[in-house]
């Protein structure tokens, strides 16, 4: 534009160079016309001087030669000026071919960077490849100046399949094959491009050999020239833009240049939206991951607002998870001193840069749980965020749980085979023993002490037999179920003082029963085993001198439903409260019993996810046990 403007003078569109060649028209004419009149004056004074022979005759003959002199100059510069207008004229006409030669160039560079601007930006605002296609062969085609613009590339046998098309309304690709091999429908500019990988151009389809295949069906469309651009797809294969002029020629250099430029383009936004859909597959593929893992997955910044979190993050607080973005922990209900220790980790791990495994406590709506967390830095974060804290917990309550229960029963398991070990050796000793003394007794022929011997290990024999089958019987809990039933509170009594009606009649024991009832849900042999073993324990341990008064019931102590057992027996010292719930523990070691029964109903009672507790003001004052069967309350 600029160069051409810049050879642009003069006024009214004239040439700078009509006014060089009018500057030297002049000079000439003016040459010529002094040469001709010092020419006609000097000749023509001669033959006055050699014919006027008198005065008269030299008067005629110089107006003659004035008048001669006026027509002939005329006619000189009339001849002349019509030459140098003719040239003028020329000069124009050429002048106006090139002004419409430049205005051609330029509206042929504005459409070729029309093209190529509207083409950019498609590959721009276009997310899908199929759009992107059909709108890259429409923009040529509309603004392109070509007649026919389509997309395609070879199927597995080699013929190209048609994938966008412009301009083809006459069904064109419908009538025609073309195919990538070295076959007559393959030498043509697509088949020929897309097998060799580089631009192939037809200047005129009705005179090249190779489109003979293709003439007729070109010259009925009104196709003259046709080129094809390589370009390669996302999976590796190559795919051709094929494009139809209905004139011959038509691709010049810079024609060939925008093509070979839009091909370019087109193959790196196509690769550009693979990428962008396989980054989009993999981000669900890992939203999918992160929201259905059972584990909790979150990210916080490092002043402690909350960048991301799963489903199982928002189980663990209570909410939503749209609304937990954003949020500090005190605000997504984790309590403030579990808070401050989390921060304090997400502070440790940002430190020193590397991973950290932590135990984190939640209050959640069913108690206080315990999560096994691994924290580890981010060092990139999106929104402007430069470094975060990701953190993945499993909760682990229940392992917690499981391994403190381990712990308590291998405790009990040490107590145990310390207790049995001790409690079965005093009979062992004893039928030992006495063997000895029957040994001699035999042998001395001593009738009365040989049956006192025999007494003696009969009874250490029995007491081994209890001893084995309440540790059996108290083994069996936890193990050995019946199917959990709905029963009453006053069914369990029921039954429970039926089966003990000799025992409590034998002592005349005074039994109150609770107003109330509820509904329990459990194993019910185990459930009567709790108050059977109570009753008997307060009976066992009444005081002599009175009689013995047990009131059964229920009672609500912060919000739990409390049962209880109290009795006016001998009491308990505080000393004893816990200790009396081990194996074979007994206040009385000559009271009846193998000391099973407390430590049965505490097992029990914690199956059910309960505890049990005794109460008393001392020796002499009676004692309640009191227990909780959280597990056992029957819920509609």
């Amino acid at each position: 534009m600029e160069s051409c403007h810049a050879r642009t003078g003069g006024t009214r569109g004239i040439p700078l160079d009509w006014f060089v060649h009018n500057r030297a028209g002049s000079a000439d004419i003016v040459m010529y016309y002094v040469i001709f009149g010092i020419c006609w004056i000097f000749f023509s004074d001669l033959l006055l001087s050699k014919f006027a022979t008198d005065t008269a005759a030299y008067s005629t003959i110089s107006i003659a030669k004035g008048w001669l002199f006026i027509a002939v100059t005329a006619l000189l510069l009339y001849v002349l000026i019509k030459r140098r207008l003719r040239m003028v004229s020329q000069l124009r006409l050429e002048h106006e071919d090139q002004i419409r030669e430049r205005e051609r160039r330029i509206m042929y560079a504005n459409r070729l960077f029309a093209v190529l601007s509207a083409v950019n930006r498609s590959i721009t605002r276009i997310s899908e490849q199929q759009a992107l296609l059909d709108e890259i062969c429409r923009i040529l085609v509309a603004s392109g100046g070509f007649k026919t613009a389509w997309i395609g590339w070879p199927d597995d046998n080699g013929w190209v399949v048609p994938q966008a098309c412009s301009g083809d309304e006459s069904g064109y690709l419908d009538t025609i094959r073309i195919s990538v091999l070295e076959i007559p429908e393959g030498r043509g500019p697509t088949g020929t491009a897309i097998r060799e990988r580089k631009p192939v151009i037809c200047d005129n389809i009705a005179t090249n050999p190779a489109m003979i295949v293709w003439r007729d069906v070109a010259a009925k469309n009104g196709f003259a020239s046709s080129a094809c651009f390589p370009f390669e797809l996302p999976t590796g294969s190559i795919a051709g833009l094929a494009i139809y002029s209905p004139e011959p020629d038509f691709f010049c250099d810079d024609e060939q240049r925008l093509l070979c430029e839009v091909a370019d383009d087109m193959e790196y936004a196509l690769q550009m939206l693979h990428t962008a859909a396989a980054h989009r597959v993999a981000e669900q593929r890992l939203k999918e991951v992160i929201d259905n893992s059972p584990a909790a997955i979150y990210a916080f910044d490092p002043d402690g607002r909350l960048l991301l979190a799963n489903a199982a993050m928002a189980a663990v607080c209570g909410m939503a998870a749209e609304e937990l973005n954003g949020r500090r922990r005190e605000e997504i209900g984790i309590l403030p001193e579990s808070a401050q220790l989390q921060r304090d980790d997400d502070l440790l791990v940002l430190a020193t840069g590397e991973a950290q495994v932590f135990e984190e406590t939640y209050l959640q709506g069913d108690g206080m749980h315990t999560y096994l967390t691994v924290k580890f830095p981010l060092t990139t974060w999106k929104d402007g965020v430069k470094t975060a804290v990701a953190g993945i917990s499993t909760d682990i309550s229940e392992r917690k749980r499981a391994e403190e229960e381990l712990q308590k029963k291998s405790a009990e398991i040490e107590q145990f085979i310390y207790t049995v070990s001790h409690d079965l050796r005093s009979p062992l000793v004893t039928i030992k023993t006495f063997m000895g003394f029957l040994e001699k007794d035999i042998a001395g022929n001593d009738q009365e002490q040989l049956a006192q011997d025999i007494q003696f290990i009969h009874s250490a024999a029995d007491k081994m037999k209890m001893l084995l089958d309440e540790l059996l019987e108290m083994s069996r809990i936890g193990r050995v179920e019946t199917p959990p039933v709905t029963v009453s509170f006053r069914e369990i009594l029921d039954e429970v003082l039926e089966t003990l009606a000799g025992v409590t009649k034998e002592h005349t024991v005074d039994i109150h029963l609770p107003d109330t009832d509820l509904m329990l849900f459990g194993d019910r042999l185990r459930l009567c085993q709790v108050w059977q073993n109570l009753i008997e324990n307060a009976i066992k341990y009444s005081r002599g001198n009175s009689i013995p008064r047990i009131e059964l019931g229920i009672q609500q102590e912060s919000g739990e439903t409390v049962f209880f057992v109290k009795d006016n027996g001998i009491g308990i010292d505080d000393q004893y409260g816990a200790k009396i719930f081990g194996i074979f523990e007994k206040l009385d070691p000559k009271s009846p019993g193998a000391g099973l029964g407390l430590s049965m109903v505490q097992r029990i009672v914690e199956k059910y996810n309960g505890r049990v507790w005794v109460e008393s003001d001392g020796s002499g004052n009676g004692s309640c046990f009191k227990f909780t069967l959280p597990g056992a309350l029957y819920r509609e």
